[in-house]
This record gives structure tokens, sequence and C-alpha cells, in this order.
């Protein structure tokens, strides 16, 4: 998909991504690793491929974590949370971002941790609402003892109050 970007309707070719995962859900599977990698283009004709980590949605009470390409990784999976077919939405806009520039929304490598990737989708996207910091908060992740993540919280949530990531 990116190799050959420049010569592709990217249009095209996300509205059938689009149509893929609308398929894929409406077929009661959820991908789980929507990712450059796993669409396919082969003369205007995409596919979504790799569905080795899919799952069907009665499935949902046994959902891993381990799942998703750490650059389309959803804020649910990285906060070990319950989560849905919106993590597959949340990947096509990663998706989507990579397909225009090249490059994966977020700075992270294979390496980062869970609070290297929230720092990274802060630092793009902006400061989460209240109901988001209270389930960062829950999650203990970011928290040393000291209430790390409440301090920076409380230090810049003037800065970036309602302005990002609105419910």
């Amino acid at each position: 998909c990116v190799q050959n970007r420049m010569s592709i309707n990217v249009e095209s070719v996300f509205h059938q991504i689009v149509l893929g995962l609308d398929y894929i859900h409406s077929r009661g599977f959820i991908h789980r690793d929507l990712s450059a990698k796993n669409i396919l283009v082969s003369d205007g004709l995409v596919k979504i491929t790799d569905f080795g980590l899919s799952c069907s949605v009665p499935a949902l009470d046994r959902l891993s974590h381990c799942v998703q390409n750490i650059w389309f990784r959803a804020p649910e999976i990285v906060l070990r949370r319950d989560y849905d077919k919106k993590i597959d939405i949340w990947s096509l806009g990663c998706v989507f971002i990579f397909m225009i520039t090249g490059l994966p929304m977020f700075l992270i490598d294979q390496q980062s941790t869970d609070i290297e990737i929230l720092k990274e989708h802060v630092r793009v996207l902006g400061w989460p609402t209240p109901r988001i910091a209270d389930a960062l908060r829950s999650t203990g992740i970011g928290n040393t003892g000291s209430g790390c993540f409440d301090k920076l919280y409380e230090k810049h949530w003037n800065h970036f109050e309602d302005e990002f990531w609105s419910e």
C-alpha cells in the first residue's frame, strides 16, 4: 500500500477498506490487526488480509490485549480495557494517515511501553477529557506511586481542556 501510494487513488482505496471493514463487522467479527501491511492493493482492487488475530463478537468475554500492530493500536488495548469493533475504526484512521504520508501517525517503536504509547497519543491528539483521564487513573498506568499521571494532568489540563479528545 505504501510503496505505491502515489500511483493509487487514495480515496478509492480508503473507500474499499471501509466497505471491507463494514462487511467484516456486519458478519460479527473484529479484525484486531488492521494495519497498512494487512492491506493489499492490486489493479485498484483492495483486499484486507491476515485474519490471524480476528475474533467473533460473541468471544468478547475472553478477548486478549495482545493484538494490533503498535503503530495502529487503540487506546483501549493499551489501557487493557474492554473493547469492541471500534478498535478497528481507530486502526482505520491510523491506516488513512499512513496512506497519505507514508509515516505512522504516532512516533513509537516496537519496544515502546504502554505509558510511552499513551504519551505519544497525548502529544499528537492532546489531553484527554476528564472521563478518559479517570479511565487512565483506574488502570494504574502512569502512576509510580507518586501520582505521576495526576500531577501531569493537573499541571497541563487548563491548556488543553476540551480542545482535544472531546466526548
